[in-house]
């Protein structure tokens, strides 16, 4: 407990937007990437954006971890773009989401999307920790 009452785990700080409200050109271009409509979905429980982020598994079994933002949340769409910009740029040896297999970025005048091989795996650090 902080001097600030109990400590939130950091898995559970976002509220995200969900699935049924990203605009539908988003959808549709997340279903055409992910091969078929999501049947689970499973929010991501940590991070500032606001915006929609979620690992996404068709009936087949195809899964994608996804983020994804419209301009009813302008300040997530220029982080999503921004994230998209400084992904591509990173070198492959980078240990940061999309290296090695670069995510799938789509942006438009008022969407921005990007879609990345799911990861059995967590952040490898939290804020607030030293490492």
């Amino acid at each position: 407990m902080s001097r600030f009452g109990e400590t939130v785990p950091y898995d559970r700080t976002a509220i995200r937007t969900g699935w049924e409200a990203l605009p539908e050109a988003v959808r549709a271009t997340v279903v055409k990437e992910l091969g078929g409509p999501p049947a689970d979905i499973r929010m991501a429980g940590g991070g500032f954006s606001g915006g929609f982020a979620a690992r996404l598994r068709t009936d087949s079994g195809a899964e994608l971890f996804v983020k994804a933002a419209g301009a009813d949340r302008s300040w997530a769409l220029a982080a999503y773009r921004q994230e998209a910009r400084v992904n591509t740029a990173l070198p492959a040896e980078v240990p940061a989401p999309g290296s090695n297999s670069p995510p799938t970025w789509t942006t438009g005048p008022s969407s921005a999307s990007s879609a990345s091989r799911a990861r059995p795996r967590r952040s490898p650090w939290s804020p607030g920790t030293s490492t």
